[in-house]
């Protein structure tokens, strides 16, 4: 069966592994003929899937949430437990916290991102005004924010582990994550489809579910494996004008940190699954920091039941892949 899985990373870079190269190569996806779809972002995935050129969806719940007050078709199936978004700053400046940007600049993909929404949630939450103690930058990713940042036009970058891994590597420093309230903020980044599919088609999201999660827990538990595997089936991201060790290092530290987080437990000790009230307080966490503009119901945007069929994969063999895998 046929499953169109849109993905919101132009490139496919390094950090779509687990959910992209991984589950095709060790075949996690048994039964299912998976294409991934690449977009953009959150916005062209969303629209993928309402206009049916897309079966499933990865993205930031806060375009999530937001397109759902006027599509309530979307539901929401897998969110996850850790937190990916940051704002970060070079190792060796000066900026220390969220209260240390006022009157600074902070370098955002883009405007409508969701970078954009959860760094203004962050400052928010240290008690700054995002719209006047503060002044953003759209950068874009990647070489343009790396160079923004070189440059001087701006001071910090908001965004998720992947970017902000890119950034230090390609300026060669480390990029550290200035601690805010959103550190401990689950259910940011999930998996969507629509009521129609899900209805329709619930056997095949609950495998597809299976196999994702499979190719999260593998990246953890070996990410060399996962950096390996991703470069073969996509030789464009291995860098080529480094040699193999300093490549892999630098893949690793781009790639460690979010492959862990990403793995994390939810609810019950499972994956994927968040219970509705935590689900509710992301949401009204969502509303009290104008990252959605209206009050949701986690009823009516969720069908995280399905999460908890999927939770039930074979860890045991996943983790042997893991040990045992050999290029």
């Amino acid at each position: 069966m046929k499953v169109v899985f849109a993905v919101g990373n132009p490139t496919l870079a390094i950090d779509t592994a687990p959910y992209t190269s991984v589950p095709m190569a060790m075949d996690y996806w048994k039964g299912l003929d998976v294409k991934v779809l690449v977009t953009k972002g959150a916005i062209q995935n969303l629209q993928a899937l309402l206009t049916g050129q897309a079966d499933i969806a990865n993205l930031g719940m806060s375009a999530m949430y937001s397109l759902a007050t006027k599509h309530p078709e979307l539901q929401v199936i897998s969110l996850a437990a850790g937190n990916i978004w940051h704002t970060a700053v070079p190792e060796g400046s000066a900026i220390k916290n969220q209260a240390d940007l006022k009157g600074k600049t902070i370098g955002v993909q883009t405007l409508t991102s969701a970078s954009f929404l959860y760094g203004r949630a962050a400052l928010a939450g240290a008690g700054l005004d995002p719209d006047k103690d503060v002044k953003w930058l759209p950068v874009g990713v990647g070489a343009g924010a790396a160079n923004a940042l070189k440059q001087g036009h701006i001071d910090a970058y908001a965004s998720y582990d992947g970017p902000l891994g890119t950034i230090g590597s390609i300026l060669d420093v480390s990029m550290r994550s200035l601690p805010s309230i959103m550190d401990d903020q689950p259910g940011t980044l999930g998996l969507v489809t629509t009521k129609k599919y899900l209805t329709e088609n619930r056997d095949i999201v609950v495998e597809f579910l299976r196999g994702f999660n499979a190719g999260q827990h593998f990246a953890a538990a070996n990410p060399l494996a996962a950096v390996q595997i991703h470069w073969k089936a996509h030789p464009d991201q291995k860098p080529s004008n480094i040699d193999e060790a300093k490549a892999i290092n630098q893949a690793l530290s781009l790639v460690d940190r979010r492959f862990k987080v990403m793995d994390q437990l939810g609810s019950d000790n499972l994956t994927g699954y968040l219970d509705q009230m935590t689900v509710q307080k992301s949401l009204d966490f969502f509303f009290k920091n104008k990252i959605i503009e209206r009050p949701l119901k986690a009823s009516e945007v969720t069908a995280l039941d399905i999460a908890k069929d999927a939770a039930e994969y074979d860890i045991v063999t996943v983790e042997r892949d893991a040990k045992e895998w050999t290029e």
